[in-house]
């Protein structure tokens, strides 16, 4: 199975004492937690943890939260196995996860923006009372004719996400919210209220989309292009190369609607042939089982599908590779490797450009229309070496990150 995508969740998936078997299992879990605590000023794994059902559901704890929950899996799953990903999709929150994990954010940038994000969130909503109402087996027309039935709340309610072609979230007031239910349990249909706390991807949320864009312009600088595909919530396809195409669809998707459904369509359709929800629970794959009961689906935090992830198939991938996949093998470790290093200017000379340097010895490659060379590969792994040594990884794990990719540079070449 190549064509492997990786998919994150939003916010909901969250839950109290969530990742504690990881944290115990993965060192790379708890260097990611620790990174993010010591990034944030606020210990993150005491609050996911510990912390009550309603510290963990404030947007301004819960976006982070399950951002570094969803960047430790896959830093975890990458370390063991190395596999590339064809393409990364997040639902809502979860498009931030993807973009860290794509390389087209760092993680650091990425905690303060959606820290940022969760408090213009809560803000919005203490401006008005609102939530979010999951209703299972209605399709997308059907939640649109919905609205037109309530035009009292016209302008406040929307159709937030098409989950699937059997379930879509609708957004707005409280009021709103208790009409609605009201008037689904009369037909029959069952709706689960989420723990959200605010009326996300609304026109309650539009004060908070253009302070979020005039935040995310000042960080530009950091925000590059994915190297994987990372498929937009708002249109449903990959984001275009460079910073303005990621910050236009960040700034849409927080009053436009998630198309998931359509996101997955867009991914079936090119191809996938299996796909992985590094999230807390597993709503990333039942929502895509929905739609697609045959699918190859694996959930990170479900302990079946956890044991066959770490399984020695997987770990049988990294033993062959091309050298467009060493490449892609060094950004995956540079990616992984959790930063230590509080030096914002030494890290964006020492790691982030070394990074970019990496993708344009692929891209290069790609306007060759040829496969990378040896020396790519040597001056891939040169440049590995000095984001780890930036990142101030120990020797160990240097050492680690550096001989699979090296070894295999040896094993083509047959000196080995």
């Amino acid at each position: 199975m190549e064509k492997i995508a990786f998919l994150f969740p939003g916010q909901g998936a969250q839950y109290r004492g969530m990742f504690k078997t990881h944290w115990v299992r993965y060192p790379e879990v708890r260097q990611t937690f620790e990174e993010a605590s010591d990034t944030l000023g606020l210990d993150l794994f005491s609050l996911c943890s510990e912390g009550t059902e309603e510290e963990l559901t404030r947007p301004q704890n819960t976006q982070p939260a399950l951002l570094t929950a969803g960047v430790a899996a896959y830093r975890a799953w990458t370390r063991e196995t190395g596999v590339v990903p064809f393409a990364l999709a997040g639902h809502s929150l979860g498009e931030y996860t993807a973009l860290v994990c794509s390389g087209a954010i760092p993680f650091n940038e990425t905690l303060a923006i959606v820290r940022q994000r969760g408090w213009l969130m809560k803000e919005a909503a203490s401006a008005g009372k609102g939530g979010m109402l999951a209703v299972n087996g209605m399709t997308g027309p059907e939640a649109e004719a919905l609205l037109s039935e309530l035009p009292e709340f016209d302008g406040q309610l929307a159709v937030a996400c098409y989950n699937s072609s059997r379930q879509q979230v609708l957004s707005g007031p409280e009021a709103a919210m208790m009409e609605v239910e009201r008037k689904l349990t009369a037909r029959g249909m069952k709706t689960i209220p989420l723990k959200v706390g605010a009326a996300f991807h609304g026109p309650s949320m539009a004060d908070a989309a253009r302070q979020l864009e005039t935040f995310l312009r000042e960080r530009a600088a950091s925000i590059g292009t994915p190297r994987q595909p990372v498929v937009s919530n708002a249109t449903a396809l990959p984001y275009e190369e460079g910073a303005e195409s990621i910050i236009r669809g960040l700034v849409l998707e927080m009053t436009e609607p998630v198309l998931w459904k359509q996101t997955m369509e867009y991914l079936r359709n090119q191809a996938m042939e299996a796909a992985i929800d590094f999230g807390p629970q597993r709503t990333m794959k039942h929502l895509l089982l929905q739609d697609d009961p045959a699918a190859v689906v694996y959930a990170f935090d479900f302990p079946e599908d956890h044991e066959k992830l770490f399984s020695p198939e997987w770990k049988a991938r990294r033993r062959s590779r091309s050298n467009r996949r060493l490449l892609e093998a060094c950004l995956v470790a540079a990616v992984a490797t959790p930063n230590r290093n509080e030096d914002r200017m030494e890290y964006t000379e020492g790691a982030v450009k070394p990074y970019r340097e990496i993708e344009e010895l692929l891209r290069e490659s790609e306007r060759r229309g040829a496969e990378p060379t040896d020396d790519d590969v040597r001056a891939a792994l040169e440049l590995l070496t000095v984001i780890l040594r930036t990142k101030r990884a120990s020797e160990q794990e240097q050492l680690e990150r550096t001989n699979a990719i090296a070894f295999e540079i040896h094993r083509k070449a047959g000196s080995l």
